[in-house]
C-alpha cells in the first residue's frame, strides 16, 4: 500500500477524520484520479490522465483504454443541472460557473458505478470526489445547483444524494427558489415568464426588465 501511504502525507492537510476516510474509499472501491480539462456545464466535465490507486487488474485495463482515448466527457451520475450551452435555463450559467471553480484544472477522484458505466450518448458516467474526499454531486445539490435525476438502477449513494436535495428544497436555494421550476421530467422554464430573480437583476438588460413588469401588472389587472 505504498501508494495510499503516499497519497495520506500529500494531503497533509486534511484533518485525520477525512484522511481515513480517504483512504478506505480509495482501498475499497477503486478509486481512479484525474484530472479535469474543462467543465463543461455543472453536470459534465472532460477528463483526463487517469490514474490509478493500488488498483486492480481490472481497473488497471479500465485505466489504460481511458488513458489511450484522451480527454473522456464524462457525467456525474444521478444529478442533472440546468441548461448552460444553447439552451440558457434559469441557475445554469451559475451552476456551471460554480462547478468550474471548483473543479476546472485540478484532480479529483472518480468512482465508476457498478450499475452504469457509460449514457447513451457515449459519456462516461461517475460519481465525482474532491482531493478531500467529498463528494461533488452532494455539494451541487446541498447549493441548489442540481437536481437528483436519471436514477435508471439502483445507483451507490442515491440516498445521501437525495438527503443533500433535501436541504436546499427546504431552504429554496437556486433552483428550488422558482416554484414549479424543478421537476420529475427536468427544468419547466415555463413557470418562469412571469417571475423575477431579484438576484439577477444588475446582469438584467433595463428593458427586458420593464417587459417583464408591464406583464405583471397586466395579469395583476
Amino acid at each position: 500500500m505504498e501508494v495510499l501511504t503516499k497519497l495520506s502525507q500529500k494531503q497533509s492537510d486534511l484533518d485525520s477524520q477525512k484522511k481515513k476516510l480517504l483512504l478506505k474509499r480509495a482501498s475499497n472501491n477503486e478509486w481512479i484520479k484525474a484530472k479535469v480539462a474543462k467543465q463543461v456545464d455543472a453536470d459534465t466535465a472532460e477528463l483526463y490522465d487517469f490514474r490509478g490507486i493500488d488498483p486492480s487488474q481490472e481497473t488497471k485495463a479500465l485505466i489504460s483504454d481511458l488513458n489511450l482515448i484522451g480527454r473522456i466527457p464524462t457525467r456525474l451520475i444521478a444529478i442533472d443541472g440546468p441548461e448552460s450551452i444553447n439552451v440558457i435555463q434559469p441557475y445554469g450559467k451559475e451552476a456551471s460557473t460554480f462547478a468550474a471553480t471548483l473543479l476546472e484544472d485540478k484532480s479529483v477522484f472518480i468512482e465508476i458505478d457498478n450499475k452504469a458505466t457509460y449514457d447513451k450518448y457515449g459519456r462516461l458516467l461517475a460519481h465525482f470526489f474532491t482531493l478531500e474526499g467529498e463528494s461533488v454531486q452532494k455539494i451541487l445539490l446541498e447549493r441548489g445547483y442540481a437536481r437528483v435525476a436519471y436514477l435508471h438502477d439502483e445507483f451507490k449513494y442515491v440516498d445521501d444524494y437525495k438527503q443533500a436535495e433535501k436541504v436546499a428544497k427546504r431552504n429554496k436555494i437556486k433552483i428550488h427558489s422558482i416554484p414549479g421550476y424543478v421537476t420529475d421530467y427536468g427544468f419547466d422554464v415555463s413557470v418562469t415568464n412571469t417571475y423575477i430573480d431579484v438576484e439577477h437583476i444588475e446582469d438584467t438588460n433595463y428593458n427586458d426588465l420593464f417587459q417583464a413588469f408591464e406583464l405583471l401588472e397586466g395579469l395583476m389587472e
